[in-house]
């Protein structure tokens, strides 16, 4: 039978642990991040994309794996070092992130999306989509004014960048969050200025985002004369994306008095 250690109490190891020299520590750090990676199957890449995020077995131990590599940052280290250990990091955060949503953790997620955008901005790179990936899943936590703040960050940042395409996405965003909190109007407004500027931009997935969005909030207010054209472009962006799940709300687009759609209400 395998032995095992253990400090018989948290002190001594929290002792044990500080004796070791920071460059010491930052090294068994790494390497306990290469282990867990090596017994788990890490995988590679991790998607910015939900809808095409797959699962692994490493998933539950993403956030262990992201704290190790934090701390195996802290010491100075070779620049192109650092940069591998940082994107690792990323991956891991961005996994954990999706491992959230996935076990409806939201909360969770969201906080885990932020730190993500905190740290890219931090070195000077997008954070914009992981601000309404965040807004999205405080959204699902209900922390509805949470969602609506990342969301005008977000477009904040994408202003500044003077990035159209993130402009674009990031107002659609803001509009969803604002249907969310109850003021239509004003969602009609940011979802139509959305629609604009990514039809000029032909950005085709952040299109098939705010159409859908701009669909169900005409499906709310029963325009749906209004609604089932953006619905219908929607489904077709998606099935063009290859993006195969298909929603309630594109459902209930297409629904007939002979095609009812369950409704919870």
């Amino acid at each position: 039978a395998e032995q095992a250690y253990v400090f018989r109490h948290a002190i001594v190891r929290e002792a044990a642990y500080q004796l070791q020299l920071p460059g010491a520590r930052a090294q068994l750090h790494a390497l306990a991040a290469d282990a867990l990676e090596a017994l788990y199957g890490a995988p590679a890449e991790c998607s910015i994309d939900l809808d095409s995020f797959a699962p692994s077995v490493a998933d539950p131990f993403a956030e262990e794996i992201c704290a190790h590599l934090q701390a195996a940052l802290i010491v100075k280290t070779a620049p192109a070092r650092k940069a591998k250990l940082r994107a690792r990091q990323a991956r891991h955060l961005r996994r954990a992130a999706h491992y959230c949503v996935e076990q409806f953790r939201y909360t969770d997620a969201a906080d885990r999306f932020e730190r993500l955008a905190a740290e890219l901005s931090a070195h000077v790179e997008d954070p914009c989509a992981e601000l309404i990936k965040a807004a999205d899943a405080a959204a699902r936590a209900f922390q509805i004014q949470r969602g609506l703040r990342l969301c005008r960050r977000a477009l904040h940042v994408a202003r500044q960048a003077r990035d159209r395409v993130r402009v674009g996405r990031a107002l659609a965003a803001l509009g969803r969050h604002v249907h969310r909190a109850g003021r239509s109007r004003r969602a009609i407004k940011l979802l139509d200025g959305a629609l604009a500027i990514l039809r000029e931009q032909r950005d085709e997935e952040g299109l098939m985002v705010a159409t859908s969005s701009r669909g169900a909030l005409a499906l709310d207010r029963e325009d749906f004369a209004r609604a089932q054209p953006l619905l219908t472009e929607a489904l077709q962006l998606a099935r063009r994306h290859r993006h195969v799940p298909v929603s309630y709300t594109h459902l209930r687009a297409h629904e007939t008095d002979s095609y009812l759609v369950c409704r919870l209400l």
